[in-house]
């Protein structure tokens, strides 16, 4: 039996009941409350349409959950497969999580699956719900692996939403149960994203981190209980739902506007720190008139149209190619098309993490560059040189702006 020894810290006793309904600041928006306190109350009963992306998400983790619940716990019901996509996302994640389980004594080990927590008496609406978590009492280690779906938007376990987000999930753990771990791993899983560092990314934090974020997570959200907080733009605005009416963001957008005719290379840099904002309001913006008009609404100039159609065949497979044999000639190997090797990300999701390791070092896979992409320096990339012709060169040193008509 192990015996935690008294603390002063707050989280060293289990509290209330877990709370499941979503909170407008709790993990998954603490990044955004932190450096925006006012769009608590600027995004107060706003609902934006749901877009494909986050119904996947949606999706994908009931299924993993339900899939860990089956292998860990002997859930006597079977998940459900939707799509052969989310039942690889649900068998690598599943595989994610016995990597760690399966490292542990099984007399020394506990374990949650998308277990719901409640931090009311830190502020009442802090709760929320960890998509994982495994301890280990031996060695009184915490692990929080949190499940990332998204393919477009990489999260980084380091900094910015993932490790708020996973340290968020961590104090409401430790709470529950009264944990006081020795070392906490935040794990980032995003098998659908291309990350240098791999798919699944870890950062361990210390006791006295974790207890410092509690405390963060209380001046945090009683910034926000303030109606007038200020508001920010930064790139916490992604998927904020005030972002289609955010006055900040409105008047970032004129100002850049109001300066377009006026880049020049010195302060070149300073703009395109701002682009993600501007996207963010951009997209907010599109799926907010997007929903009005399903709606119903009328917006000026502006109507609901079909997306271009995709052409399908109206019988069965085996009908189509007695019709296509029959009546035009065509024969089987002019109809069917040959099976296609997956990609090296689909087959990764296929295989164990040291079976991973071992294709990435098989030499069977190359990464090819298909371009170049302009990025902040503060990115985890190698800076590329580009490739210059005689007159770029040229006029690059010489500092010659070149002019097609005038060089004639």
């Amino acid at each position: 039996m192990i015996i935690w020894p008294p603390v002063p810290m707050s989280f060293c006793k289990p509290i209330a009941a877990p709370v499941v309904t979503h909170s407008p600041i709790g993990a998954s928006s603490f990044w955004r409350i932190l450096n925006c306190p006012g769009s608590r109350w600027a995004g107060a009963g706003i609902e934006r349409p749901p877009l494909e992306a986050a119904e996947f998400g949606t999706l994908a983790h009931d299924v993993a959950a339900a899939a860990a619940r089956f292998a860990f716990f002997f859930a006597t019901k079977e998940p459900v497969y939707p799509d052969n996509e989310s039942r690889l996302i649900a068998t690598w994640w599943v595989g994610v999580l016995a990597a760690i389980w399966d490292s542990l004594l099984p007399d020394m080990r506990k374990m949650g699956i998308e277990e719901s927590f409640s931090m009311a008496d830190l502020h009442p609406l802090a709760h929320g719900t960890a998509d994982a978590w495994i301890y280990d009492l031996l060695c009184e280690i915490l692990y929080v692996p949190d499940l990332k779906t998204g393919r477009g938007h990489v999260v980084e376990v380091e900094e910015a939403s993932g490790y708020h987000q996973t340290m968020y999930y961590a104090v409401g753990v430790c709470r529950k149960y009264g944990y006081r771990p020795r070392e906490i791993h935040l794990i980032i899983a995003q098998p659908r994203a291309f990350h240098p560092e791999g798919a699944v990314r870890t950062k361990v934090v210390t006791l006295e981190e974790l207890e410092e974020f509690e405390r963060l997570i209380v001046s945090a959200s009683e910034a926000t209980d303030d109606p007038m907080a200020p508001l920010n733009a930064g790139e916490w605005c992604h998927f904020c739902p005030a972002a289609p009416t955010c006055p900040r963001l409105r008047e970032q957008a004129e100002q850049m506007i109001a300066l377009s005719a006026q880049f020049d290379v010195a302060t070149l840099g300073q703009y395109l720190d701002k682009l993600p904002q501007l996207k963010s309001k951009i997209s907010a913006l599109e799926s907010f008139a997007y929903s009005q008009a399903t709606k119903g609404i009328k917006i000026p100039g502006w109507m609901l149209a079909n997306k271009r159609g995709t052409r399908v065949w109206t019988e069965t497979d085996e009908k189509v190619i007695e019709m296509l044999e029959l009546f035009f000639g065509l024969t089987r190997e002019q109809i069917l098309k040959e099976p296609e090797v997956k990609s090296p990300t689909q087959i990764e999701l296929l295989l164990t993490s040291d079976q991973v390791k071992d294709l990435a070092e098989s030499g069977l896979i190359d990464t090819k560059i298909n371009g170049t992409v302009l990025v902040p320096r503060s990115a985890k990339k190698t800076e590329v040189l580009p490739k210059l012709d005689a007159l770029s060169v040229f006029t690059k040193r010489a500092h010659i702006p070149y002019n097609k008509e005038t060089s004639k």
